[in-house]
């Protein structure tokens, strides 16, 4: 498939300064209304985990799912979900091939956490990362089942729907429109969904990850398809994690091991094999939606 093929976007002819603008508003509309609504729980009730994880909601709410609606809204009205890539979803061989691959592709994200070690990071971007990896382990504290369900919404659930959204649903689909480049947006917007987690040293495994579900997006031809790798992907290590504290079983995700080169190509190489099958049995290349 050339890089000329483009995503199921449309042929809307708004200007990229208008988009940008409209993206900005609704992103800033959104934050206000979080910011709002955050300012409100805090001062009833008050500073525990259960807080953190009802704004850690309204964040995704707010932040990623109500901005990327608004905007489709505003710029594609009553087309707005064909807009998205959410007017259908992919075939069972195209679901299957791409739950595959989130599991294929791991020993080669696990092999580039290891690389993103290696490079020399200033203080205070180790003290957010150790900072958010703290909020993570308390997040993470599941007593019971009740606490695994609302962990699986919120680490499940909601960042899939949301950053899905936002991410391959505007900033790249709009991208790809736009640049008439389709796999340079899928890694422009993959750039960006890493960096937009403030995680430095897991820069590389979430850049990987968001170019994963946006070759998922653009050779499944759905976003559904996006959205429900995401899900497994996070919802998976909740379990596991929630197993194993409870020795149900002893693999342990946390556990840092060496990964060698030649299994990264192996895990690489895999993947790749199945984004190739996908592309066969996937909806891509809508030209006419290009030049119509």
């Amino acid at each position: 498939m050339s890089d000329q093929d483009t995503l199921p976007i449309g042929y809307n002819q708004h200007s990229p300064a208008k988009e940008l603008l409209t993206l900005t508003l609704c992103l800033f509309l959104g934050m206000s209304l979080g910011g709002l609504i955050s300012y409100g729980i805090m001062a009833s009730a008050g500073d525990s985990i259960e807080t953190t994880k009802l704004l850690l909601v309204v964040q995704q709410m707010c932040i990623f799912i109500i901005p990327a609606i608004l905007f489709s809204y505003i710029i594609f009205r009553k087309d707005t979900v064909k807009e998205m890539g959410l007017a259908q979803f992919a075939a069972p061989g195209v679901v299957i091939l791409s739950l595959m691959s989130i599991f294929t592709i791991a020993i080669f994200i696990q092999y580039s956490y290891q690389l993103n070690q290696l490079i020399p990071m200033p203080e205070w971007m180790l003290a957010m990362e150790a900072e958010g990896e703290s909020l993570i382990k308390q997040i993470l504290v599941m007593e019971n089942f009740r606490d695994l369900i609302f962990n699986i919404v919120l680490i499940g659930v909601l960042p899939a729907i949301g950053e899905e959204l936002l991410f391959r649903g505007v900033i790249q689909s709009r991208l790809a429109h736009h640049l008439r480049r389709p796999q340079l947006a899928i890694w422009l917007s993959a750039i960006i969904f890493s960096a937009i987690h403030f995680q430095f040293q897991g820069f590389f495994p979430r850049m990987f990850l968001g170019a994963l579900l946006g070759y998922l997006f653009w050779l499944g031809g759905s976003l559904w398809l996006a959205i429900l790798v995401h899900f497994i992907n996070n919802a998976f290590q909740v379990v596991m994690y929630y197993l194993y504290k409870k020795n149900i079983t002893d693999i342990d995700l946390e556990a840092e091991f060496d990964i060698p080169w030649s299994g990264a190509l192996v895990s690489l190489g895999i993947t790749l094999t199945l984004l190739y099958l996908i592309k066969r049995r996937g909806k891509s290349g809508h030209k006419s939606e290009l030049t119509g």
